[in-house]
């Protein structure tokens, strides 16, 4: 849907339309939001119990090492060519994440997270406190 947006964006807009492009912000911004949240969830849900840091760690350090890469390519593209083309650039970006993303083998994941559900940090605190809930009258 943001790639759907972003094209949009180019093809609609014209110069000066502030209504338009308030709209598209606002629209853009929404899906954003809604793509980043989805990532976090994601990667919450698959991440095997006991190896929470370790996979936080790896996730901020690509995190803090990629997180210029967007920003360098549409400026690179907008220095190039024009803000379409910078856009369009932007809309092939975010497609090869959207098909690295489509690879990822979810079922995997959940079932690597399931197996070890036991290891979390809490785990254990946790099924003490149900185990003597269910014991007490």
């Amino acid at each position: 849907m943001t790639i759907i947006n972003t094209i949009l964006v180019i093809r609609v807009l014209k110069p000066c339309n502030l209504g338009l492009a308030c709209l598209f912000s606002c629209i853009w911004g929404f899906l954003l939001s809604f793509c980043w949240n989805s990532h976090s969830m994601l990667r919450i849900a698959v991440v095997p119990g006991g190896r929470e840091s370790e996979f936080a760690g790896l996730y901020l350090a690509v995190f803090s090492s990629m997180i210029w890469l967007p920003l360098f390519v549409f400026s690179i593209a907008n220095e190039v060519w024009n803000i379409n083309g910078a856009l369009y650039i932007l809309t092939i970006f975010m497609g090869i994440g959207g098909i690295i993303l489509f690879f990822v083998n979810l079922n995997r994941g959940l079932a690597a997270r399931l197996s070890t559900l036991s290891l979390r940090r809490w785990a254990h605190v946790l099924d003490a406190d149900i185990n003597q809930e269910l014991a007490s009258p």
